[in-house]
């Protein structure tokens, strides 16, 4: 039998091997074609995509080339020469330090500098892909067709390829790198403490240099690691084994969290800078770039499959359309939702599950009030349920709590947190008639109903209802109606709804909750029995009584998140969090191809698996190579190379972004520093200059009124330039 079996080792070994490595590499190669292939296709003579925001990315690859080379005019890796003289205008976009080393070495073989930017693009996408199959089989430990289909979502997802365009975003090795450590470093907890420590210094390493990568990617990977630690400490089953594993690994944790915070030390520390010269990000301003919910499933014009439905008016609208093409096409999602949910028992998958749904929930435009009604009637079923049935003190207390918590400190409540008041104070009423026999037990209900009543009313309203039932509650007590404690009670009940009516007239909603739900309530669930576990009806309300809160007066949960979270402020395009998203949909996409029924049926889940890819195809706009090198070159014999810097504005219609980013270009060919720029914000004092192109006006000279005419000249005064140094270069 062993001599039979012997022929099969090598049959094997090459099954093995074509999995291991030959699928990979035919998978990467098809994803690089279809991301890239505007310039594979050109032979690299188009650069993708646009004059603006590519162009920008290759200038500051550009700058760093020449810092590390030491070029007069580069030797201040954080003051390129644009926006001259301010300084520190590095910071106020990403700087991609630790990417950049990629495109000098393409710059060191002799490559031009619009070349190297469209191999570095290539390489970039290689790198995520490779380290992404890295980090699905050796980290995650999926199978090799499993990491591969993973990999391929996240490096080549319709939403990554859609942001191509900004080159910032494209890098997303380092955070996957961090997602390895993090991984391990949970996952080995048999290994020895030394290595764990290991693990965490690969996670801090990865996360600053994603970081320092770009900025974006970096916030969102935090971003998204604090709402899995957060569900990790939330949810019961994972709870426990997650603190003993922070607990255990405290000091390695420490120690990496030192490392990192030093080395992180001079992003900090000049973004900051940068941060208070150009002061607080206007929310309203934001609030813009949110997204719609048909935003996760919008692929833009230029898709393969679904690019005719961005006609739709519905997709058409979006306001920053571009930045909403966050959409993975229509079978994709369902696929990856598939996966996570058939491998829920695996606490990956319920954590990049619970991590997707609450970025989405923070990041989109939600139907507040609807869902506050939603969340009122759970409130008041589940504290009704628990009311009638007392089947777990602790889990009555939590819900009680919750309530009484959302009275106290909500100052100004809405109609739908006066209902809630009201609805707790008939319940009250109500166990009190119900114990009114047994004085220990009738305590507790009188002072909840005492606490809730101060919280809802004024002193003086309860004084003055007070002296206007007593007459009546003597008089029942003179004509002995009932026993005495009947006789408190009702006048108790009916200050409650004079006090209800006399003071919240003007909140008709929240008197209907309040006084008509327990009559409505009580009858109805004493007669049927909810079929849902106690627990999760807990968790039910002790998430819809915040929701209420947060959502009725509110359609985005993102105000709290830009309000609170640190870093926030400086996220411009919130809809980018797309890109994060795709981290757990890969995980779900990989997923998938590990079901039973995926391993019953490999053909068809195979055909399933092809068509997701194809679905992530999409091609980009690209501009002549040639055509723009000829422009700038045109451009810079312009200049005067003994000038001290130079402002360039062509006439016409030129969009702004176009012309800056035209002049730093000529910057770079001349080594003339130049007053014009393009950034993510621009220096104090230099608004004028961007003003004047407020409609795309004419020329800075010819402009009106005199306060824009003279923008150029009140830079060069603010800024301590001599006048006769600056050049002035206006249309050709």
């Amino acid at each position: 039998m062993e001599e039979l079996a012997e022929p099969a080792e090598p049959r094997g070994r090459t099954r093995t091997i074509s999995r291991e490595f030959l699928l990979p590499i035919v998978l990467g190669s098809i994803g690089l074609f279809m991301a890239n292939s505007p310039m594979i296709l050109s032979k690299l003579g188009a650069v993708q995509t646009d004059l603006g925001d590519s162009r920008l990315i290759n200038y500051i690859l550009e700058h760093s080339y020449l810092w590390i080379r030491a070029d007069p005019g580069h030797r201040e890796f954080w003051s390129p020469p644009f926006f001259y003289p301010a300084r520190n205008v590095a910071a106020y976009s990403d700087v991609l330090l630790t990417v950049s080393p990629i495109y000098w070495g393409f710059r060191g073989v002799g490559a031009a500098p619009d070349t190297a930017f469209q191999l570095w693009m290539i390489a970039i996408s290689a790198v995520n892909f490779l380290v992404g199959y890295l980090v699905f089989r050796r980290g995650m430990r999926f199978p090799a067709i499993s990491s591969a289909a993973g990999a391929f979502l996240v490096a080549f997802g319709a939403p990554r390829i859609n942001q191509i365009g900004h080159q910032q975003l494209l890098p997303y090795f380092f955070g996957l790198i961090a997602i390895l450590g993090i991984v391990r470093a949970f996952s080995d907890r048999d290994s020895s403490l030394s290595r764990r420590f290991g693990w965490w210094l690969v996670a801090t390493a990865g996360l600053v240099a994603q970081l320092y990568a770009g900025f974006y990617n970096g916030w969102f990977l935090m971003f998204g690691g604090a709402i899995a630690a957060a569900w990790a400490i939330v949810l019961r089953r994972y709870r426990a084994r997650f603190l003993r594993a922070v607990r255990e690994d405290s000091p390695a944790i420490v120690a990496s969290a030192a490392v990192g915070a030093l080395a992180l030390w001079p992003f900090l520390a000049h973004y900051l800078r940068a941060a208070r010269e150009l002061g607080a990000r206007d929310y309203q301003w934001v609030r813009h770039s949110m997204l719609e919910p048909w935003s996760w499933i919008h692929t833009g014009p230029h898709h393969w499959l679904w690019g005719r439905m961005a006609g739709l008016d519905l997709f058409r609208e979006l306001p920053m359309e571009v930045e909403n093409r966050v959409g993975l096409g229509l079978v994709t999602p369902v696929v990856c939702a598939v996966g996570l949910y058939v491998c829920r028992d695996r606490a990956l998958a319920r954590l990049a599950a619970l991590v997707a749904m609450s970025v989405v929930f923070c990041t989109t435009f939600l139907p507040g009030a609807y869902l506050a009604d939603l969340a009122l009637g759970i409130v008041l079923v589940v504290a009704t349920r628990f009311f009638l049935v007392r089947d777990d003190p602790r889990l009555c207390l939590l819900v009680l709590g919750s309530l009484l918590t959302v009275l106290t400190f909500e100052r100004f409540p809405s109609w739908r947190v006066i209902g809630i008041g009201f609805f707790t104070m008939g319940l009250c009423l109500a166990e009190s008639f119900r114990v009114r026999r047994d004085p220990y037990r009738l305590v507790v209900p009188l002072l909840l109903l005492l606490w809730v009543g101060l919280m809802l009313f004024d002193i003086l309203a309860i004084l003055m209802g007070l002296a206007l039932v007593a007459p009546l509650v003597v008089v029942a007590e003179i004509l002995r109606i009932g026993d005495r404690t009947s006789r408190c009670l009702s006048g108790a009940l009916a200050c409650v709804w004079l006090l209800a009516i006399l003071s919240y007239p003007h909140e008709p909603g929240g008197l209907a909750v309040g006084l008509l739900a327990p009559v409505l309530l009580v009858p109805a669930l004493g007669r049927v029995r909810l079929p849902v576990a106690p627990r999760s009806l807990t968790i039910a309300a002790m998430v819809s009584v915040p929701a209420i809160v947060l959502l009725e007066n509110n359609d985005t949960l993102w105000v709290y998140v830009f309000g609170i979270v640190p870093g926030a402020t400086a996220i411009r395009a919130v809809a980018r969090a797309g890109l994060l998203v795709l981290v757990p949909a890969a995980i779900g996409f990989a997923m998938f191809f590990t079901t039973p029924w995926a391993r019953r049926r490999p053909i068809l889940a195979m055909m399933i698996g092809l068509f997701c890819i194809v679905e992530q195809g999409l091609t980009t706009p690209a501009y002549d190579k040639a055509e723009e090198r000829a422009h700038i070159a045109a451009l810079s014999r312009r200049v005067d190379p003994s000038a001290l810097a130079f402002y360039y504005r062509p006439g016409g219609r030129i969009a702004p972004w176009v012309y800056h980013v035209d002049a730093m270009w000529m910057s770079l060919a001349t080594r003339v520093p130049t007053i014009n720029g393009y950034s993510g914000g621009w220096p104090p004092g230099w608004a004028p200059l961007m003003f004047v192109d407020r409609d795309y006006g004419p020329t800075v000279r010819e402009a009106r009124p005199a306060w824009v005419r003279d923008a150029l000249a009140a830079w060069v005064r603010y800024s301590h330039l001599p006048a006769d140094r600056v050049q002035r270069i206006g249309g050709e």
